[in-house]
């Protein structure tokens, strides 16, 4: 069963055709313009819990024993329950870019079928 399945999808014939090749490339760049973005805006949050560290120990909240890895435990812990939800919606973007590419190419295709009856 597998093998026919197989044989059916022939993985480099899969993506040579100009049509493909556009639709992966439209979603590969709508997604990595994501996921850049993405780890931008967590390299500035996480450089932001660094200055609220540095103030909680200017201040001198930082005399309790471990705190320092306590606040930043609980905030990787914080990001480690919502990576689930960050990496569906990641995949949820990638398959919308497909759709997004499949509607960039309609009208191609609409004024190539009328050229053919021509």
């Amino acid at each position: 069963m597998f093998n026919k399945l197989k044989h059916k999808i022939n993985a480099k014939k899969l993506f040579q055709g100009e049509e493909a090749r556009f639709l992966l490339a439209t979603s590969f760049k709508i997604s990595g313009v994501y996921l850049f973005t993405a780890l931008f805006v967590i390299y500035l949050i996480w450089l932001v819990l660094a200055i609220n560290n540095v103030f909680f120990e200017a201040n001198g909240f930082m005399d309790i024993p471990d705190l320092r890895s306590a606040y930043f435990d609980f905030i990787t812990s914080r990001l480690m329950q919502n990576f689930i939800y960050i990496c569906i919606l990641f995949v949820i973007l990638f398959f919308l870019s497909l759709y997004l590419g499949k509607i960039l190419l309609r009208p191609f295709k609409t004024i190539g079928e009328l050229e053919s009856l021509l």
